[in-house]
């Protein structure tokens, strides 16, 4: 049996912490949701986490930054983390947005987005916003 480190943070904890960060992004507050960002950095810090999970943390510190306080360069930086630790299809579209919308970098923009579709894996919500981000970046780029 696998001897867990004293330091690690439980499961349960970890659990805890989770619903307590999604209901503070929830809140719409923006202090709430610096909270938010906070506990699950800190789920990533103090626990040895499945890939899954770590990407799952990233993206959503991610959205958090991207989506609720529009600090977009920080969002890059989770995302593509996110990336990198599972290929999350859904982190490569939100770089495609950033780089769509708030870049100007509609040539990335296309790239990271056709490649996402073409991992496949995407929810088809996300696909969907995916096809459609791509079709808005091929017109910018006169396509």
């Amino acid at each position: 049996m696998d001897q867990v480190d004293q330091n690690e943070m439980s499961q349960d904890q970890a659990s805890s912490l989770w619903q307590e960060a999604i209901a503070l992004r929830g809140s719409g507050k923006k202090p709430k949701i610096k909270k938010a960002i906070q506990l699950a950095e800190r789920i990533i810090a103090e626990r040895v986490n499945p890939p899954d999970i770590q990407g799952t943390l990233h993206c959503f510190i991610g959205d958090c930054y991207h989506i609720d306080l529009q600090k977009h360069d920080r969002a890059m930086d989770y995302y593509q983390k996110a990336s990198e630790i599972t290929g999350d299809p859904w982190a490569f579209v939100m770089v495609g947005d950033i780089l769509l919308h708030h870049k100007k970098d509609y040539q990335a923009a296309a790239d990271v987005l056709q490649g996402a579709l073409a991992r496949g894996g995407l929810k088809p919500l996300a696909r969907d916003i995916a096809q459609d981000y791509l079709a808005e970046a091929r017109m910018a780029l006169g396509g």
